[in-house]
């Protein structure tokens, strides 16, 4: 193994989060890991609720959302393969958003009230949950000014790159119809920046998914957000 390269704890360890940790931080976790398969649409918990479980994606997407009392819902956040879903639970609080799977796949899933101890008792894991703590915050509040200041275009592009972060891909299964109700807008503005951005040769749109065919190009078109975000998980990651 080269010199400064932590020892990854596990080889079936599919979570980029947990594969932060230590073999013998991980071990401790093995006993209470559970795998299983989640489907779009699956709610992991509503507002107002303290989730009995935490959520690890290894192959799925999972969208947090707020909810409206007119029913809209806006992606506040995604979470993916490099991150945990049920933060609130761990820190002992009901949840103000719903967690929707987004694109279907596994999730690795353990009990909150056991991880919550587990997160006092070890270091490594607590500096892991703090750490993720404060990239899931600022991804959040980085969601919340784009949304605010950025034109459709540079969040569309934003919310495509995001989705390949997330996923540790270049293809996004996901409809328009999906992306705009997530970014609050009509189906036909998005379908007006999906095509013009396919014309350009910076994604190709297929049924039920895009592929970004030029990263560099489509960063350039979104706005210094994703950026922003990207570097706080890089660095959360690197660790």
């Amino acid at each position: 193994m080269a010199p400064g390269r932590r020892q990854r704890p596990h080889p079936f360890i599919e979570n980029r989060l947990l594969a932060t940790l230590p073999a013998e931080a991980a071990a401790k976790l093995l006993a209470h890991f559970e795998s299983i398969a989640l489907q779009p649409g699956d709610i992991l918990y509503k507002p107002g609720e303290r989730a009995p479980y935490v959520y690890f994606p290894a192959s799925c997407l999972v969208s947090l959302q707020y909810l409206s009392r007119s029913g809209g819902a806006v992606e506040i956040a995604a979470v993916g393969t490099d991150g945990l879903v049920g933060v609130s639970s761990l820190l002992r609080s009901p949840s103000t958003h719903h967690a929707v799977i987004e694109v279907g796949g596994t999730a690795i899933r353990m009990p909150a009230d056991v991880l919550a101890v587990q997160v006092v008792e070890l270091e490594a894991l607590r500096v892991m949950f703090h750490s993720y703590l404060h990239a899931l915050l600022s991804h959040i509040t980085q969601n919340a000014a784009c949304n605010a200041v950025h034109a459709l275009t540079q969040r569309f592009s934003r919310w495509v790159l995001e989705c390949g972060d997330r996923l540790d891909t270049s293809e996004i299964p996901a409809t328009q119809e999906l992306i705009a109700r997530l970014l609050g807008v009509r189906r036909e503005s998005i379908n007006h920046v999906a095509t013009a951005l396919n014309d350009a040769g910076v994604l190709q749109n297929a049924r039920g998914h895009m592929q970004i065919l030029n990263r560099a190009q489509l960063e350039s078109v979104s706005c210094e957000c994703h950026g922003i975000i990207r570097h706080e998980y890089a660095r959360l990651l690197d660790r």
